[in-house]
């Protein structure tokens, strides 16, 4: 993102006289235009399983005479969008626009009739204005996704509630803009796919914030649990099992300059919110929990880990305003991915003879509020409780662990990298994007292709299953020589999950996931989340149900913002309440580093002999 100005002056004399005419042209990168959408993706898979997106102002509405009042929302998929036949049990108050492919999770393509049988639905509205319809007590009425009509000049018509060849050329997107590509949050100057120190030098200089505590610099009086920012700078390591108990030098930065170079853990209580004041940028990852109060952004070069609820401390009965009556906003944005809970955690354990990729009982899950928990099954010792060793994803088939399932994460990052590797091998010039689990584990990158896209199944669950294999092995198993396989590697990108150089260990993450999930009570508590989540590259959600996993979160979110990102894998089994909240537009980073447009700043003119005008 760049911006100059060019000031240009034509004078012109006569008797004596001369007058001079200014134009300053402001000479900048491209706007994007991706407003108004709840939910905005290259590639969305899993989040429309259990999901009701509606606006958060028709949520939150109470007057009668406001029924009907309230605008559609928007979601879009640019490239790919998987559904499944029978298990999608959503609704959309609004209109889903696809450009790519929408599939099933056998792998087989939608036609138009079939998605428009299939459960997942959207809320009728409003065939001139996009309002949503409601009755005479505020309920809403379910109908089936059904693809634009086409005009007479070839033109979808307007307010259709599914479009699945959506046009790119903005003269043709009759029902609202849509980008043509991805609007990446940061630029990407070099087209590496990796945000680069002078990449973020830019962010950085954008950077006109603060983030502070009332109670920050270590204040405690027994009555006050004071929220904490502490700072990891690169190449040192973070030793705690659990989270920081104070404050270090990192809050003076945060304070002062509204930049940490490093790595960084912020965690707001309910004393102590953590408070923010415009744009703070963070060169390094982020880990966060805890209440947010004030306006602002942060702006985070790698990876996010959202430990647990992060939402507005507002006053009572309200949402976006403090008891100061202020308002509160918030958008997080990441160069690199964002996770959401625990993304390490595999599914459960099988018995070694088990060769269905199905579980063969609910009861081998593993239970997240147990330390340690061991089932005898055909005279095998399974070990299914959180801290026990089989319980952490290892990147790899593992002796001893037949039959073992890996993590959600795993599952979804094959799936992009399937999509990521088509790209690839079509267009020599492309670079690709793909996904693994460890930083230290380069070579276990994976992709999943059975017969068929997903062999019957969109997600795999085991190291050993049929059709999942590192990318190289499948590129040599399809005929690719050495060198061919060695020439896509290197022009790749591989983008790790993990925190950059282990700065935090997976053991202390596992810690504070299990200690957030100890704190949910037994009436259960969804996980929750205010604000816009942006992401350059995937979001990664997890929330684990109560029957299959004893979590008190009982596999439910509550989302109240907006997400974009350029992958995104949601898996909310219990339910994602996703209510779009409009102010989250203000966070847009709504600039495109490969276009350039000059625009008028100012004009006016000068009288040289009789002063300026």
């Amino acid at each position: 993102v760049f911006e100059s100005y060019l000031t240009v002056r034509a004078t012109a004399s006569r008797n004596g006289k001369s007058r001079t005419a200014v134009q300053v042209l402001q000479i900048g990168s491209g706007d994007l235009v991706h407003t108004q959408f709840a939910v905005l993706a290259n590639n969305i898979n899993c989040i429309l399983c259990h999901a009701d997106v509606l606006s958060l102002d028709l949520e939150r509405n109470a007057d009668p005479d406001q029924y009907g009042d309230f605008d559609r929302v928007k979601i879009a998929a640019l490239e790919s969008l998987l559904v499944r036949k029978n298990g999608a049990n959503s609704n959309v108050a609004g209109t889903v626009y696809t450009r790519g492919q929408v599939y099933d999770d056998s792998g087989s393509l939608y036609t138009p009739s079939a998605l428009a049988s299939n459960s997942f639905r959207g809320y009728g509205f409003d065939s001139t204005d996009g309002t949503i319809n409601q009755d005479g007590s505020g309920s809403m009425s379910t109908t089936p996704l059904t693809a634009a009509d086409t005009t007479e000049d070839g033109y979808p018509e307007q307010f259709a509630n599914l479009y699945m060849e959506y046009p790119t050329e903005s003269a043709e997107q009759t029902d609202g803009p849509l980008p043509a590509s991805f609007p990446a949050p940061y630029p990407d100057v070099n087209d590496n796919r990796t945000v680069d120190d002078d990449e973020f030098d830019v962010i950085i200089n954008t950077a006109n914030g603060s983030l502070d505590f009332e109670f920050g610099d270590g204040e405690d009086n027994c009555s006050i649990s004071a929220g904490i920012a502490y700072g990891v700078p690169a190449g040192d390591l973070y030793v705690g099992d659990s989270l920081p108990t104070s404050s270090n030098s990192a809050l003076t930065s945060l304070k002062n300059d509204g930049t940490y170079e490093g790595n960084l853990i912020l965690v707001g209580t309910e004393d102590d919110p953590i408070r923010i004041n415009h744009a703070v940028a963070i060169d390094g990852d982020l880990v966060i929990q805890g209440p947010i109060e004030g306006e602002g952004l942060l702006l985070v070069r790698g990876n996010v880990y959202i430990m647990g609820d992060t939402t507005y401390a507002d006053a009572p009965g309200e949402f976006g305003v403090n008891e100061d009556g202020d308002t509160n906003a918030f958008g997080l944005v990441a160069g690199g991915s964002i996770f959401v809970g625990d993304y390490l955690t595999v599914r459960g354990v099988n018995d070694a003879g088990q060769d269905n990729k199905k579980y063969p009982n609910s009861s081998y899950s593993i239970k997240v509020r147990d330390e340690h928990k061991t089932k005898s099954v055909n005279g095998e010792t399974l070990e299914y409780g959180y801290f026990d060793d089989w319980s952490v994803d290892p990147n790899e088939e593992v002796a001893g662990r037949q039959g073992q399932q890996f993590s959600f994460t795993q599952s979804e990052l094959q799936l992009f990298n399937n999509l990521e590797l088509d790209k690839a091998l079509a267009d020599s010039s492309y670079v690709p994007r793909f996904y693994g689990l460890r930083e230290g584990q380069p070579d276990n990158v994976y992709v999943y292709h059975g017969e068929g896209s997903f062999s019957g199944d969109e997600h795999s669950v085991r190291y050993s299953e049929t059709g999942v294999r590192t990318i190289p092995d499948y590129l040599a198993q399809e005929g690719y020589t050495p060198s061919e396989i060695a020439s896509l590697m290197d022009r790749a990108t591989v983008h790790y999950c993990n925190p950059k150089s282990n700065w935090i260990s997976e053991d202390t993450l596992r810690n504070v996931w299990y200690e957030d999930e100890m704190s949910r009570p037994s009436s259960y508590r969804p996980f929750k989340f205010d604000g816009l989540m942006y992401s350059n590259n995937s979001i990664f959600a997890i929330v684990r149900s109560n029957g299959r996993h004893d979590s008190h979160s009982n596999g439910r979110m509550d989302f109240r913002g907006g997400v974009i990102a350029a992958d995104l894998g949601m898996f909310v089994p219990g339910g994602l309440d996703l209510m779009y909240d409009p102010r989250v537009e203000r966070f847009l980073l709504n600039k495109d580093d490969k276009e350039v447009q000059f625009t008028r700043a100012a004009f006016y003119f000068e009288f040289n002999n009789e002063g300026a005008v």
